[in-house]
């Protein structure tokens, strides 16, 4: 194999093993109020992971494609696609956002860590200045936020999919749900006395 090969394999596995920690943070509750078995709760973090791979590769791109209309310098595309992976490392921590009353600001965290860290990137790799790379990272990343609003539909469709695919069930209760949930499973009070 050669180097180019590698390398994009390497960031390929980065940001799989990031989605699927974040999945774990995020979605681990919900699938254990679900009674997921299992192999259907790898099977939903593995395509958890899957889906950040998608979107790490579709950031990539836009940035890639942003920078020759610009007339950037010249980068390879395998390059940019480590950039993105490089930045992806921070949800490696992904399973933090679990802890009570936290979580979302670990979240937040994350996700300033990783865009950070793609600017940086992007700066470096290009030899640009900071406002310039800021240009480009967030320039993909506005772009993939554009492209995500009308095919929200569609990704709500895949995305329920996914879910019964991976789960075998029909009915997703959300974190939104845990209180009521728990309510049912609580044993009943003592007679006060």
């Amino acid at each position: 194999m050669n180097g180019i090969a590698v390398g994009l394999g390497v960031s390929l596995v980065t940001m799989l093993v990031a989605g699927i920690s974040e999945g774990v943070g995020t979605q681990a509750v919900v699938l254990f109020v679900n009674s997921v078995s299992r192999r259907n709760f790898w099977l939903n973090l593995l395509l958890t992971g899957l889906t950040k791979v998608l979107a790490g590769i579709l950031w990539a791109l836009v940035i890639w494609l942003v920078a020759i209309g610009l007339r950037a310098r010249p980068v390879a595309f395998t390059d940019v696609v480590a950039i993105v992976a490089a930045g992806y490392l921070p949800y490696w921590l992904g399973f933090l956002v679990l802890i009570p009353f936290f979580g979302l600001t670990i979240h937040r965290l994350l996700n300033a860590a990783s865009f950070i860290l793609v600017l940086l990137g992007v700066a470096a790799t290009y030899r640009e200045d900071i406002p310039a790379a800021l240009i480009l990272t967030a320039g993909g990343w506005v772009v993939v936020q554009v492209v995500r609003r009308p095919l929200s539909e569609p990704i709500a469709f895949v995305n329920r999919w996914l879910w019964e695919t991976s789960t075998g069930r029909e009915t997703r209760f959300d974190l939104d749900d845990l209180p009521a949930i728990l309510g049912r499973r609580r044993p009943p009070a003592p007679p006060p006395g």
